[in-house]
């Protein structure tokens, strides 16, 4: 509590997202291995589980701290270097958690939260080299509409794949969906790549 209580709103509140991460996890593993037991809704092909609720609602909130902590600290200019390195870890820890949960229940495949982490993990190299140099690399519109897509696709799945067996024009949405999605994850960590080639050629000619 006593380093809780020393930072300032927005930094608890992308900690807060933080903590948010771990229960979600928590719970999908619960809700993988006892999804059965779980359930409070079964028919026609169509099951929902307690669990399914909680990460929702768990899962809004924490990307709704997201838009706010951003937002409080621009206003008040309350930005700092715990800030800055927590909140990216933070956001994308909560979306890539999220698409591994739902890849290991067989709900996505596999590819989608591997193309995920392989653009954060790229894009995290790219900012350790900038930060060596003293340069901070701003968050690009592409990168912030890549995020955007990942929360409405995260909660679209969460909310609708139960019902992709029952209703079809449910299921080709979230299909296409999962494509925006990665299309505009490679477009944003390819924009990176483009933006900051120089820097990362530097001294290899």
């Amino acid at each position: 509590m006593g380093l809780f209580n020393k930072l300032n709103t927005p930094n608890k509140l992308t900690l807060c997202r933080m903590i948010g991460v771990i229960f979600i996890v928590i719970i999908g593993v619960i809700d993988f291995y006892f999804k059965k037991q779980l359930t409070i809704y079964n028919s026609n092909n169509v099951s929902f589980t307690w669990t399914r609720i909680i990460i929702l609602v768990l899962f809004l909130g924490c990307s709704y701290t997201d838009h706010l902590d951003g937002k409080i600290a621009r206003k008040n200019n309350q930005i700092t270097t715990f800030g800055k390195f927590a909140d990216p870890i933070a956001d994308k820890s909560l979306n890539n958690s999220l698409f591994i949960i739902l890849a290991v229940n067989h709900e996505l495949t596999l590819l989608v939260p591997l193309i995920f982490v392989l653009r954060d993990t790229i894009v995290d190299g790219i900012r350790i080299i900038a930060a060596q140099k003293n340069k901070v690399l701003a968050a690009s519109f592409f990168g912030k509409l890549k995020t955007v897509i990942q929360v409405v696709l995260a909660a679209y799945y969460l909310i609708c794949y139960p019902l992709f067996n029952a209703v079809l024009v449910l299921k080709v949405i979230g299909i296409i969906l999962c494509v925006i999605a990665i299309i505009t994850s490679l477009g944003s960590g390819i924009e990176y790549l483009k933006n900051n080639k120089d820097m990362l050629l530097e001294g290899a000619k």
